[in-house]
Formats: structure tokens, C-alpha cells, sequence
């Protein structure tokens, strides 16, 4: 996460678009250099990881491709490769983030979160007792998988 505060991040945007305008990335050595510089640049004044800013590239390179193209992570491909295999099976319902909970948009009909009650617009604020605030929307999705006949436990409302 940057750790800089609000006043100081337009300056650190000023200084990105400088950045950018004095290079010139006509070859792979040239988009490498800038690269590691950004990565420098956001170390230093916004401590945040050069391994997450080349990630970022790497990621919007990689979704600039086409409509199909994009950078998953390892443990968001073992769960493309779980769905195509059917190992893994989840609640039933779709989620999105909402502050400091995941929303469920959708259940399935015929689902274990319909079997056990769970409503569309309900929020679950934890998962194995560990709050939904503390952690991404993957990682919540991934508690919230497993395999066929195992259990989780869900606090919602």
C-alpha cells in the first residue's frame, strides 16, 4: 500500500509525468530502464515495493493485448484450473467489496448459501471467524472455496 500522504501524492504525480515526458521508450531496454526507475521513484517517496509497480505493468501489458489477455496471479490461476476441473465448489454466490464486508449480489438457486438461508443483499463480515475486513475480496473468495463436502463458517446479515 503507498504510504505517502494526500498532499504529497500530487507532487509524486507531477514527478511521474516528468518522468515519463524525458523518456523516450522506443526499444525493450528503454521501457525496462523507465520501468525500474518509476519502480525507484515510488520505492523512495511512497515505500511501496518495486516488485508491486513491475507487477503493474506487467499486468496492464498483459490486459493490453486484447479483450482475452490478462496477468493472473499463481493462486487466482489454481482456482481457473480448479473451476475448469471441478475440484472446487463454493457457496453459490456472487460478492462484490463493500466497506469492510462482501456484498452478495446473487445466490444460485439450489445452493448451499440458499440451503442455509443466505439472501442477496445480505453482507458476510467474516469467514472462519476472521473478519472480511481484514482481508482482499480473493482471499475472502478463496476461504470461501474448497473442496466438495468440506465446511466454512460464515457470519452474515
Amino acid at each position: 500500500h503507498l504510504q505517502i500522504l494526500p498532499e504529497q501524492l500530487g507532487t509524486l504525480r507531477r514527478d511521474l509525468y516528468q518522468l515519463l515526458g524525458q523518456q523516450q521508450i522506443n526499444s525493450s531496454r528503454n521501457l525496462i530502464q523507465y520501468t525500474s526507475e518509476v519502480a525507484r521513484l515510488l520505492e523512495v517517496r511512497a515505500r511501496l515495493k518495486s516488485s508491486a509497480t513491475i507487477m503493474e505493468f506487467v499486468s496492464a501489458a498483459a490486459n493490453g493485448l486484447d479483450d482475452y489477455s490478462s496477468y493472473l496471479t499463481a493462486d487466482q490461476l489454481r482456482e481457473v484450473y480448479s473451476q475448469i476441473e471441478g475440484n472446487f465448489v463454493g457457496l453459490g454466490v456472487e460478492l462484490k467489496a463493500a466497506e469492510g464486508a462482501l456484498l452478495i449480489v446473487h445466490v444460485i438457486p439450489g445452493s448451499p448459501a440458499e440451503r442455509a438461508g443466505i439472501k442477496a443483499q445480505d453482507r458476510i463480515v467474516a469467514v472462519d471467524g476472521k473478519s472480511t475486513a481484514e482481508m482482499s475480496t480473493d482471499e475472502a473468495a478463496s476461504m470461501l472455496t474448497g473442496a466438495e463436502g468440506t465446511w466454512v463458517r460464515v457470519t452474515a446479515y
